[in-house]
């Protein structure tokens, strides 16, 4: 089926939308002053502050403006470099209001040649144009220990820390990490029937990254479905709560794989999450086959960019409502 490709321009309304709804979490990590949406006749104090100076004699100030995060997911890790593949990536986020991309940063975390210099072309063209780069990168065999003893594992942990401290020593100004290990993609018969062990090592791992990558944000691609699993106790005997309410305690952001088409089904599966900590809604574009009530590859980009802005406005007054994230850049670009 023919998939509708649909492009948005900045509106002055949707940046007023989301002034209570900053992604206070990453706007310090950027360096980049944040976007101002307002009056032309508008001057930045130093303190961050837009003082009116229109003619009306109203000197005021207003607070700034951070528009609300849209993220768009990117696995094609040749686009870094190539000038061509950056401009059309980063003007097409513009036309669709994204701003913030999760780009897969796999050649800086394995010390490719040349690696460091094509990132950080990309990021600077980038945070020209206030969108927010992350470095992706994850693998379900990451949230294994070493000695987990499956057989045909063909790595763990270990490898997974070293990638993401890579990237942090690395120098480059990325905006944050986005982690998308999923530990139900690999072995997962044990991880239904040992859930409670292959829960602590994911915590673990979690817990890992957060350790080597400084001062970054961390973000975790999870699940939606969480916290419809047992509780699970990170030592016997001790305090029980669901999966994802664990991870919340860990990452800076959940970024939620809350797949669904319409914006009331989507905050449904998200309620829990909502509800716990600082939580990003994921909306699938691509078919998942899994269902057409899952994902947008029937209705299309327009119809899903509606579905977002109707999540914005519900969501306009939820303190851990940061945003909302696309999967992907390659089922949203034309062609």
């Amino acid at each position: 089926m023919k998939r509708l490709h649909f492009t948005v321009l900045a509106l002055a309304a949707c940046s007023a939308k989301a002034t209570k709804n900053s992604l206070k979490s990453t706007a310090a990590d950027s360096g980049s002053p944040d976007p101002i949406a307002g009056s032309d006749t508008g001057e930045l104090s130093d303190t961050g502050e837009l003082s009116d100076t229109g003619d009306d004699g109203d000197t005021g100030e207003i607070e700034a403006v951070t528009p609300l995060h849209r993220g768009l997911w990117v696995w094609d890790a040749a686009i870094a470099g190539d000038d061509e593949k950056t401009e059309a990536l980063l003007n097409l986020a513009e036309s669709n209001q994204i701003n913030a991309l999760y780009l897969s940063a796999d050649p800086v975390g394995y010390s490719l040649e040349g690696a460091v210099g094509r990132y950080q072309d990309f990021i600077e063209k980038a945070h020209t144009r206030s969108i927010k780069v992350f470095a992706m990168s994850g693998y379900g065999w990451f949230t294994l220990p070493c000695d987990a003893g499956y057989a045909g594992q063909p790595t763990c942990w270990d490898e997974g820390w070293g990638l993401y401290q890579t990237i942090a020593d690395s120098g480059l100004a990325f905006d944050g990490i986005m982690d998308d290990s999923e530990p139900a993609s690999v072995a997962p018969l044990s991880f239904d029937e040992a859930y409670q062990q292959r829960a602590r090592w994911h915590i673990d791992f979690l817990k890992g990254i957060k350790s080597r990558i400084g001062g970054m944000s961390l973000y975790h691609a999870s699940p939606a479905w969480l916290d419809d699993r047992p509780p699970i106790t990170m030592e016997d005997g001790a305090e029980a709560k669901t999966l994802n309410a664990w991870i919340a305690d860990v990452v800076d952001v959940n970024a939620l794989m809350s797949y669904r088409d319409t914006a009331t089904a989507i905050m449904d599966v998200a309620a829990t999450e909502l509800a716990t900590g600082p939580t990003l809604l994921g909306v699938e574009l691509n078919d998942a086959g899994e269902g057409g009530h899952v994902d947008f590859s029937e209705e299309g980009a327009a119809a899903m960019l509606i579905e977002i802005e109707a999540i914005e406005e519900a969501q306009s007054d939820n303190p851990n409502f940061m945003g909302t994230m696309i999967h992907d850049y390659g089922a949203l670009k034309p062609g």
